[in-house]
């Protein structure tokens, strides 16, 4: 029997990538390896950017076991699982809370599998060689700890990390033929409110199309990064962590994940929101505007999303993180994992009771948010 051995990689290209791909999860546009490698290649992560690409392989002889995209991280910008004040607090003790070890998708809050295993392989005996790696790998990079962002509920990992639920916004799928039947299950109030909504961008004289990756034109392409380049220059004083080279081989490697909507007035594209496919869920990621029109964001990045999924018959649709005003236009409360383990015990146990009160809270704010739904009760 050939032995099982693990290993670090700091690039995802020494990985063969037919290997990865056979992995369970590696499916979802977010894990598999054209994305993250793309994000590599085009510097969006690496050197000065604050996310050293550390991935985990878990080997059989030639065949991989299990793999985890993961980095180490120099700040907490991107990840969408704040920890500012943990980092602050290190700070006021004398310790040093960078760098860490994150396994998460870059920029990306989306919820899905981050252990990826072969099929047949049971997560319970890999997670013995995945912890003593990370024990090496905190060792020898002298980190404060390791993070396990956005993960399904089943998958779990062992003691004695911490859980960290929050909140998102999911729209579910069911079984709608179209729009009017989704609208048809909203109070009368929530409906109306819609309707005026839809009917205010087009009064702009602002027409919408949705166009599917494969059929995106060049100026499409570029209309997609100025909307992206320019919301963020509005909102951070950036021009955003994905850089043009990253839309161009996103264009040339992934389109079939992908699907835009697009706003038109007098003949000029003003807006747009990109999307991503994946198997049964849409993943609404990144939108911007060119030229202000009320109600306009609501219209690419949520109501279109919506119509998609009922044409497409996706089950969900996930429009990005936070946002409670997605609940009056049908999205529901979901609790998102995340899992943390910190090398100091004394913090980590002040920690512990922490995470206890802020789960209380985010209990408390998910009945609310039951509360409000547009649905009839």
């Amino acid at each position: 029997m050939q032995s099982v051995h693990s290993q670090w990689i700091t690039q995802l290209s020494t990985c063969p990538q037919v290997s990865w791909q056979l992995l369970q999860g590696s499916e979802q546009p977010f894990t598999c390896y054209s994305y993250l490698n793309i994000l590599e290649q085009t510097h969006c992560v690496g050197q000065g950017t604050g996310w050293k690409p550390m991935h985990w392989l878990l080997w059989q002889g030639s065949q991989l076991l299990a793999a985890v995209p993961g980095y180490l991280k120099l700040h907490s910008f991107g990840e969408y699982v704040f920890d500012w004040n943990w980092a602050e607090s290190y700070q006021q003790m004398g310790l040093d809370y960078y760098p860490k070890w994150i396994s998460a998708i870059p920029f990306t809050p989306v919820t899905g599998a981050r252990l990826l295993l072969a099929a047949g392989v049971d997560e319970q005996i890999v997670w013995p060689y995945l912890q003593t790696a990370l024990s090496e790998l905190g060792e020898q990079f002298k980190l404060s700890g390791s993070h396990w962002l956005f993960t399904p509920s089943e998958q779990r990992t062992p003691q004695p990390w911490l859980r960290r639920q929050h909140l998102q916004y999911h729209w579910h799928n069911r079984n709608y033929m179209q729009f009017s039947d989704f609208l048809s299950q909203l109070t009368s109030r929530k409906r109306k409110m819609i309707n005026k909504e839809r009917r205010a961008v087009a009064e702009y004289g602002i027409s919408i199309r949705c166009v599917e990756g494969r059929d995106l034109t060049e100026s499409m392409w570029q209309c997609l990064l100025a909307c992206y380049q320019q919301t963020y220059l509005e909102h951070s004083g950036h021009e955003g962590y994905l850089n043009a080279q990253w839309f161009t081989q996103l264009r040339q490697q992934m389109s079939k994940y992908i699907m835009v909507s697009f706003a038109e007035h007098q003949g000029q594209l003003i807006a747009a929101s990109l999307f991503f496919v994946g198997r049964d869920t849409l993943y609404g990621r990144y939108w911007g505007s060119l030229a202000y029109a009320k109600l306009l964001h609501f219209e690419l990045c949520y109501y279109q999303g919506i119509d998609y999924c009922i044409t497409h018959q996706l089950a969900h649709f996930h429009a990005g993180a936070q946002g409670e005003h997605k609940l009056l236009r049908g999205f529901e409360p979901t609790y998102c994992d995340s899992f943390h383990y910190l090398s100091d015990r004394r913090f980590a146990g002040a920690l512990a009771s922490l995470l206890e009160q802020e789960q209380r809270q985010v209990h408390e704010q998910y009945q609310h948010a039951l509360s409000v739904l547009p649905y009839h009760r």
